[in-house]
Protein backbone atom coordinates (compact mmCIF):
# COMPACT_ATOMS: atom_id res chain seq x y z
CA UNK A 1 0.00 0.00 0.00
CA UNK A 2 1.95 3.57 -0.81
CA UNK A 3 2.35 5.56 2.31
CA UNK A 4 0.37 8.20 3.83
CA UNK A 5 2.39 11.55 5.20
CA UNK A 6 1.34 15.06 6.44
CA UNK A 7 3.98 17.51 5.85
CA UNK A 8 4.11 21.86 6.35
CA UNK A 9 4.27 23.26 2.66
CA UNK A 10 8.09 24.13 1.91
CA UNK A 11 8.40 27.59 -0.31
CA UNK A 12 7.65 27.53 -3.50
CA UNK A 13 6.65 23.72 -3.51
CA UNK A 14 5.05 22.02 -1.50
CA UNK A 15 5.80 18.29 0.80
CA UNK A 16 1.74 17.47 3.04
CA UNK A 17 -0.65 19.35 4.88
CA UNK A 18 -0.42 22.48 6.50
CA UNK A 19 -3.39 24.62 7.66
CA UNK A 20 -3.97 28.03 6.35
CA UNK A 21 -4.82 30.70 8.54
CA UNK A 22 -8.46 31.65 8.22
CA UNK A 23 -10.37 33.84 10.79
CA UNK A 24 -13.77 32.41 11.88
CA UNK A 25 -16.33 34.16 10.72
CA UNK A 26 -18.60 36.17 13.51
CA UNK A 27 -22.49 36.11 13.39
CA UNK A 28 -24.94 37.88 15.57
CA UNK A 29 -25.19 34.54 17.43
CA UNK A 30 -21.50 34.43 18.19
CA UNK A 31 -18.52 32.60 16.42
CA UNK A 32 -18.42 30.34 13.53
CA UNK A 33 -18.22 26.66 14.98
CA UNK A 34 -14.36 25.74 14.00
CA UNK A 35 -13.42 23.34 11.11
CA UNK A 36 -10.53 21.64 10.51
CA UNK A 37 -9.65 19.41 7.33
CA UNK A 38 -6.78 16.76 7.02
CA UNK A 39 -5.38 15.65 3.53
CA UNK A 40 -6.17 11.98 3.24
CA UNK A 41 -5.54 12.10 -0.84
CA UNK A 42 -2.72 10.37 -3.22
CA UNK A 43 0.99 11.30 -1.68
CA UNK A 44 2.86 9.80 -4.27
CA UNK A 45 1.85 7.80 -7.73
CA UNK A 46 3.76 6.47 -10.86
CA UNK A 47 3.45 9.06 -14.07
CA UNK A 48 1.42 8.00 -16.73
CA UNK A 49 0.21 4.70 -14.92
CA UNK A 50 -2.56 6.14 -13.05
CA UNK A 51 -4.92 8.46 -11.24
CA UNK A 52 -4.03 10.88 -8.67
CA UNK A 53 -6.88 10.84 -6.19
CA UNK A 54 -6.99 14.14 -4.44
CA UNK A 55 -8.80 13.72 -0.74
CA UNK A 56 -9.74 15.56 2.53
CA UNK A 57 -12.01 15.00 5.56
CA UNK A 58 -13.71 17.66 7.48
CA UNK A 59 -14.48 17.77 11.17
CA UNK A 60 -15.78 20.26 13.39
CA UNK A 61 -17.13 20.96 16.89
CA UNK A 62 -20.15 20.98 15.48
CA UNK A 63 -21.95 17.98 13.86
CA UNK A 64 -23.72 20.14 11.36
CA UNK A 65 -20.70 21.36 9.79
CA UNK A 66 -19.40 18.38 8.76
CA UNK A 67 -21.37 17.26 6.15
CA UNK A 68 -22.87 19.34 3.20
CA UNK A 69 -19.62 21.45 2.92
CA UNK A 70 -18.15 22.99 -0.28
CA UNK A 71 -15.00 21.81 -1.18
CA UNK A 72 -12.29 23.46 -3.82
CA UNK A 73 -9.66 21.35 -4.77
CA UNK A 74 -6.76 22.78 -7.07
CA UNK A 75 -3.14 21.88 -8.20
CA UNK A 76 -1.38 23.07 -11.47
CA UNK A 77 -1.82 19.65 -13.26
CA UNK A 78 0.11 20.95 -16.49
CA UNK A 79 3.12 22.38 -14.70
CA UNK A 80 2.71 25.89 -16.30
CA UNK A 81 3.29 28.19 -13.27
CA UNK A 82 -0.69 29.86 -13.20
CA UNK A 83 -3.53 27.79 -12.17
CA UNK A 84 -6.06 27.47 -14.83
CA UNK A 85 -10.09 27.02 -15.10
CA UNK A 86 -10.07 23.14 -15.82
CA UNK A 87 -7.51 22.94 -12.80
CA UNK A 88 -9.75 23.62 -9.71
CA UNK A 89 -12.38 20.57 -8.62
CA UNK A 90 -15.33 21.51 -6.74
CA UNK A 91 -16.78 19.04 -4.26
CA UNK A 92 -19.44 18.29 -1.51
CA UNK A 93 -18.46 16.50 1.60
CA UNK A 94 -19.85 13.34 2.49
CA UNK A 95 -21.90 12.52 5.99
CA UNK A 96 -18.67 11.20 7.23
CA UNK A 97 -17.17 14.66 6.28
CA UNK A 98 -14.96 13.51 3.30
CA UNK A 99 -14.71 14.68 -0.12
CA UNK A 100 -12.44 13.49 -3.26
CA UNK A 101 -11.46 14.30 -6.88
CA UNK A 102 -9.01 12.79 -9.31
CA UNK A 103 -6.41 13.71 -11.92
CA UNK A 104 -4.85 11.48 -14.25
CA UNK A 105 -1.95 12.51 -16.83
CA UNK A 106 0.23 13.58 -14.47
CA UNK A 107 3.70 14.04 -15.22
CA UNK A 108 6.33 13.14 -13.16
CA UNK A 109 7.00 15.83 -10.31
CA UNK A 110 6.13 17.76 -7.33
CA UNK A 111 2.48 19.20 -7.03
CA UNK A 112 0.77 21.39 -4.71
CA UNK A 113 -2.31 20.22 -3.85
CA UNK A 114 -4.56 22.96 -2.08
CA UNK A 115 -8.09 22.41 -0.50
CA UNK A 116 -10.14 25.15 0.52
CA UNK A 117 -13.53 24.41 2.63
CA UNK A 118 -16.22 27.41 2.13
CA UNK A 119 -17.25 29.06 5.57
CA UNK A 120 -21.23 29.00 6.19
CA UNK A 121 -22.80 31.93 8.75
CA UNK A 122 -22.62 28.98 11.53
CA UNK A 123 -18.98 27.10 10.08
CA UNK A 124 -15.80 28.63 9.84
CA UNK A 125 -13.84 27.84 6.75
CA UNK A 126 -10.79 26.62 6.29
CA UNK A 127 -7.62 25.80 3.96
CA UNK A 128 -4.58 23.21 3.75
CA UNK A 129 -1.94 22.13 1.22
CA UNK A 130 -0.21 19.02 0.54
CA UNK A 131 2.25 17.80 -1.59
CA UNK A 132 1.76 15.10 -4.37
CA UNK A 133 5.05 13.14 -5.61
CA UNK A 134 4.99 11.89 -9.03
CA UNK A 135 7.78 9.47 -9.76
CA UNK A 136 9.12 8.19 -13.13
CA UNK A 137 9.01 3.47 -12.40
CA UNK A 138 12.81 2.67 -10.99
CA UNK A 139 13.68 5.85 -10.10
CA UNK A 140 16.88 6.51 -7.25
CA UNK A 141 19.31 9.01 -6.64
CA UNK A 142 22.46 8.79 -4.01
CA UNK A 143 25.47 11.26 -3.30
CA UNK A 144 27.76 12.29 -0.95
CA UNK A 145 29.89 15.37 -0.80
CA UNK A 146 30.66 18.98 0.55
CA UNK A 147 30.05 22.54 -0.60
CA UNK A 148 30.41 25.98 0.91
CA UNK A 149 28.16 28.24 1.99
CA UNK A 150 29.61 31.88 2.11
CA UNK A 151 29.74 33.33 5.35
CA UNK A 152 28.79 30.16 7.05
CA UNK A 153 31.06 27.10 6.94
CA UNK A 154 31.40 23.97 5.07
CA UNK A 155 28.51 21.91 4.44
CA UNK A 156 28.75 17.75 4.17
CA UNK A 157 25.62 15.98 2.31
CA UNK A 158 24.89 12.29 2.47
CA UNK A 159 22.04 10.89 0.94
CA UNK A 160 19.84 8.25 -0.65
CA UNK A 161 16.86 7.49 -2.39
CA UNK A 162 14.63 4.77 -4.12
CA UNK A 163 11.38 4.66 -5.40
CA UNK A 164 9.63 1.10 -5.52
CA UNK A 165 6.35 0.42 -7.77
CA UNK A 166 4.16 -2.08 -6.48
CA UNK A 167 0.99 -4.00 -8.79
CA UNK A 168 -1.98 -3.64 -7.60
CA UNK A 169 -4.78 -6.54 -7.43
CA UNK A 170 -7.80 -6.02 -9.48
CA UNK A 171 -6.81 -4.42 -12.46
CA UNK A 172 -5.87 -1.32 -9.95
CA UNK A 173 -3.26 1.57 -10.68
CA UNK A 174 0.08 0.54 -9.58
CA UNK A 175 0.85 2.62 -6.20
CA UNK A 176 4.38 3.85 -5.18
CA UNK A 177 6.55 4.38 -1.99
CA UNK A 178 10.21 5.39 -1.43
CA UNK A 179 12.65 4.72 1.41
CA UNK A 180 15.74 6.33 1.86
CA UNK A 181 17.93 8.79 4.52
CA UNK A 182 19.96 11.78 4.67
CA UNK A 183 22.86 13.21 6.66
CA UNK A 184 23.65 16.63 6.60
CA UNK A 185 26.11 18.76 9.01
CA UNK A 186 27.99 22.27 9.47
CA UNK A 187 30.62 21.57 11.94
CA UNK A 188 29.97 23.90 15.17
CA UNK A 189 26.55 24.80 13.68
CA UNK A 190 24.18 22.53 12.76
CA UNK A 191 23.80 19.08 12.07
CA UNK A 192 20.58 16.95 10.65
CA UNK A 193 19.45 13.22 10.34
CA UNK A 194 16.58 12.50 8.51
CA UNK A 195 14.13 10.08 6.80
CA UNK A 196 13.02 10.39 2.56
CA UNK A 197 9.23 10.34 2.46
CA UNK A 198 8.76 11.39 -0.77
CA UNK A 199 11.48 10.78 -4.40
CA UNK A 200 10.87 12.22 -7.97
CA UNK A 201 13.22 13.22 -10.68
CA UNK A 202 12.27 16.29 -11.33
CA UNK A 203 14.25 19.76 -12.24
CA UNK A 204 11.89 22.59 -11.10
CA UNK A 205 12.40 25.56 -13.48
CA UNK A 206 12.07 28.26 -10.27
CA UNK A 207 15.92 27.26 -9.57
CA UNK A 208 17.27 27.81 -12.11
CA UNK A 209 18.34 24.21 -13.01
CA UNK A 210 21.31 23.36 -15.63
CA UNK A 211 19.93 22.32 -19.25
CA UNK A 212 20.51 18.78 -19.70
CA UNK A 213 20.82 18.16 -16.14
CA UNK A 214 19.10 15.23 -14.04
CA UNK A 215 17.59 16.24 -11.20
CA UNK A 216 16.13 14.51 -8.06
CA UNK A 217 13.96 16.33 -5.71
CA UNK A 218 13.36 14.79 -2.00
CA UNK A 219 11.18 15.72 1.04
CA UNK A 220 11.11 14.20 4.51
CA UNK A 221 11.28 14.70 8.12
CA UNK A 222 13.95 13.79 10.69
CA UNK A 223 15.82 15.43 13.73
CA UNK A 224 17.64 18.30 13.64
CA UNK A 225 20.69 19.35 16.01
CA UNK A 226 22.30 22.65 17.02
CA UNK A 227 25.66 23.55 18.52
CA UNK A 228 25.04 25.69 21.79
CA UNK A 229 25.27 25.97 25.52
CA UNK A 230 24.33 22.30 27.47
CA UNK A 231 25.06 23.18 30.91
CA UNK A 232 28.25 21.99 30.83
CA UNK A 233 29.85 23.31 28.43
CA UNK A 234 29.07 23.65 24.34
CA UNK A 235 27.54 20.83 22.41
CA UNK A 236 24.96 19.35 20.55
CA UNK A 237 21.63 20.35 21.39
CA UNK A 238 18.54 18.05 20.07
CA UNK A 239 15.62 20.79 18.78
CA UNK A 240 12.16 19.63 19.42
CA UNK A 241 9.69 17.75 17.46
CA UNK A 242 10.15 16.13 13.75
CA UNK A 243 11.90 19.13 11.26
CA UNK A 244 11.18 18.88 7.14
CA UNK A 245 13.68 19.53 4.65
CA UNK A 246 13.52 19.36 1.58
CA UNK A 247 16.88 18.57 -1.12
CA UNK A 248 17.36 19.61 -4.69
CA UNK A 249 20.08 17.71 -6.11
CA UNK A 250 21.68 17.81 -9.65
CA UNK A 251 23.55 15.56 -11.94
CA UNK A 252 25.77 17.65 -14.34
CA UNK A 253 26.18 14.36 -16.18
CA UNK A 254 23.97 14.13 -19.14
CA UNK A 255 22.68 10.97 -20.71
CA UNK A 256 22.90 10.07 -24.49
CA UNK A 257 20.48 8.35 -27.03
CA UNK A 258 21.79 5.34 -26.20
CA UNK A 259 21.48 5.69 -22.41
CA UNK A 260 24.81 6.26 -21.23
CA UNK A 261 26.43 9.42 -19.59
CA UNK A 262 28.59 11.09 -22.23
CA UNK A 263 28.71 14.47 -21.49
CA UNK A 264 29.09 16.69 -18.61
CA UNK A 265 27.00 19.66 -18.69
CA UNK A 266 27.82 21.30 -15.50
CA UNK A 267 28.92 20.80 -11.84
CA UNK A 268 26.68 18.34 -9.13
CA UNK A 269 25.04 20.72 -7.63
CA UNK A 270 22.97 20.68 -4.12
CA UNK A 271 19.96 22.87 -2.56
CA UNK A 272 19.17 21.83 1.13
CA UNK A 273 16.55 23.42 2.77
CA UNK A 274 15.10 23.52 6.66
CA UNK A 275 11.76 25.66 6.81
CA UNK A 276 12.06 27.75 9.48
CA UNK A 277 16.05 27.44 10.11
CA UNK A 278 16.74 29.10 6.71
CA UNK A 279 19.63 30.58 8.62
CA UNK A 280 21.61 27.64 8.49
CA UNK A 281 20.83 26.22 5.11
CA UNK A 282 20.18 29.36 3.37
CA UNK A 283 17.66 29.67 0.84
CA UNK A 284 20.11 30.41 -2.30
CA UNK A 285 19.76 28.74 -5.19
CA UNK A 286 21.79 25.30 -5.87
CA UNK A 287 25.65 25.11 -4.88
CA UNK A 288 28.01 23.33 -6.91
CA UNK A 289 30.05 20.15 -4.52
CA UNK A 290 33.59 21.43 -3.57
CA UNK A 291 33.91 17.45 -3.52
CA UNK A 292 31.84 14.45 -4.28
CA UNK A 293 29.42 12.90 -6.21
CA UNK A 294 25.56 13.10 -7.04
CA UNK A 295 23.85 10.28 -9.18
CA UNK A 296 20.39 10.53 -10.97
CA UNK A 297 18.78 7.84 -12.64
Amino acid sequence: MQRMTRRTLTAGLAICAQLLAVAPAATAAGPAAATAATYTGDVMVVAGLGTARLAVVVSSSDPTCVAGRTVTLHTDADQSGTLDPDEYWTTTTATDGAASTSVSGLAAGVYQVVAEVDGTATCASIGLAADLYVIEPGSRASGSGWYEYPGIGRAHLQFSARTTVHASDSGLPPTASVRGNVTWRIDRLARFSGTITGYTTWCPPQFSTTSGARCGYVGGTGTLWRWGSTGRGKGWVKQPGQVEFTLLVEDGDAVGDDGRRCTIVGPDRVRFYLPGFEFLSKTAGLIPLGKGRIDVT
